[in-house]
């Protein structure tokens, strides 16, 4: 079975780039957060949840968080290709061009892993359709585009993830029908993360991941092995790579700001000689949208346990020397090392090539552990008052409203809540007037209406 987000995680390949970067040492104890978990099965018989005995983790059906959708179990032919049992059913959304899950308990200010999967599995009976005629759909986190998916076989488990952090008390992850075909949704999955992890992500940006990978590995590493449920995908192969392992403990500073888990960090890929690089590569896939050129961050994590000998490397992007600080990269032994991108980078061929090269002093080849490569969600200038986001997702819930009251309630426009008007200065929307009448409303007036500051009727 085919495994790959909207991009791709196949064959390994990787881009060094960026505008800057950080090359530290790192070491310290694990640290474990077991807590913070939002963890749903799409399309699961309403009220119902299920103990993944592989991770150890607890879902439920998403009845609770969207109200719209229909769902649906993949093909009895395809649940023994399931690598995750939360691809054994989904919710599609044939109906309202916008579709919101509304992710809850939330605390603003701190940062979240939001990840969603969709496997197709042939629930439609339309696989064939999708060689000659792919299903696409994008995917906002909130007013923000993430990622485009493009479904062309039914087996492969197709993955976006982000790094946010929360403006108010939910996070809002929607699905976007573009007019080629139905959108739908496997599992979405939320992780509270430490707010010391990846700084690139702040309260004006997110970053989302194109790539994640544990090279020399031979099986997914996850939670509880990552703390933090990322999922570090297998390298398939690369000629010319050699597998490396250890058993031996990996330490690392208790100020990293990445965290890598230990088990990845116990195996890596090197190349036969020191007169051979590893050479990696990358580029933006096809169908990406025109409009949104992705800036990229890169991470990448090594360790030396091989042998206490001198292992020092350069590395090229796309022809040009780069190292931090003019200074070649030489991994600490038996300690987790790391150089990542603290500026985003663009190339407009789209294509990034990266070759890592022995230095003419290193008595070993190079070495990579791992790697991540992330893009930049920009967030827009415009957006509705995170006060009056706040308040109309209390009134939704207190009183249980179904219209399309989902996302963010004024923008875009075409999507502005059932009854609500909004008015807007150009950069920040608030609510203007609210209709709930035929709601059926019951119970006391809920003081959240208070909080609308700029309500002029209701």
């Amino acid at each position: 079975m085919g495994l790959n987000k909207s991009m791709g995680c196949t064959i390994p390949c990787l881009i060094f780039l960026a505008a800057s970067l950080l090359h530290v040492h790192v070491h310290s104890d694990d640290d474990s957060l077991g807590e913070g978990f939002i963890n749903i099965d799409c399309g699961l018989p309403d009220g119902s949840s299920y103990l993944d005995e592989k991770i150890g983790l607890n879902y439920t059906s998403d009845d609770g968080y969207i109200d719209t959708g229909e769902n649906h179990n993949i093909s009895a032919e395809y649940n023994a290709h399931e690598l995750l049992r939360s691809s054994l059913n989904l919710r599609s959304f044939p109906n309202g061009g916008r579709n919101c899950y509304t992710l809850s308990p939330a605390t603003a200010g701190l940062k979240y892993l939001v990840r969603a999967t969709f496997m197709h599995g042939n629930y439609d009976g339309k696989e064939r359709d999708l060689i000659r005629s792919p299903l696409v759909f994008d995917v906002y986190m909130g007013l923000h585009f993430w990622d485009r998916i493009y479904v062309n076989s039914s087996t492969t488990i197709y993955v976006a993830e982000a790094i946010i952090v929360a403006a108010v008390s939910s996070v809002s992850v929607c699905l976007i029908d573009i007019g080629r075909g139905t959108p739908f949704l496997s599992s979405m999955e939320m992780r509270k993360m430490k707010s010391s992890l990846y700084p690139a992500a702040m309260h004006n940006q997110s970053i989302a991941l194109q790539e994640r990978h544990s090279l020399g590995a031979s099986s997914l590493v996850r939670y509880p092995d990552d703390p933090y449920d990322r999922l570090w995908w297998p390298s398939q192969g690369t000629s010319g790579w050699l597998n490396l392992s250890t058993t031996s403990e990996i330490k690392r500073y208790s100020t990293d700001p990445f965290e890598v888990p230990v088990r990845v960090l116990q195996t890596a890929v090197t190349s036969p000689t020191t007169s051979t690089p590893l050479n990696l590569s990358w580029e933006v896939p096809s169908g990406w949208p025109a409009m949104v050129l992705p800036g990229y961050y890169l991470n990448m994590y090594y360790t030396d346990f091989q042998e206490q000998r001198l292992r020092a490397f350069d590395v090229y992007y796309n022809g040009y020397l780069w190292v931090p600080n003019n200074l070649s990269i030489t991994p600490n032994y038996l300690f987790s090392d790391y150089s990542n991108a603290t500026a985003p980078f663009t190339d407009n061929s789209g294509f990034y090539n990266v070759r890592i090269i022995a230095t003419n002093t290193s008595v070993l080849p190079p070495m990579l552990n791992a790697y991540e490569i992330n893009y930049l969600i920009q967030h827009d200038d415009t957006a509705t008052d995170t006060q009056d986001v706040e308040a109309m997702m209390n009134i939704k819930t207190e009183y249980q409203v179904e219209k399309n009251w989902m996302g963010d309630p004024c923008l875009p426009e075409k999507y502005t809540w059932i009854g609500l008007t909004c008015k807007s200065d150009g950069v920040t929307s608030r609510v203007k007037t609210l209709d709930m009448s035929n709601s059926g409303l019951q119970g006391v007036i809920s003081e959240q209406f208070s909080l609308l500051k700029s309500l002029q009727h209701l």
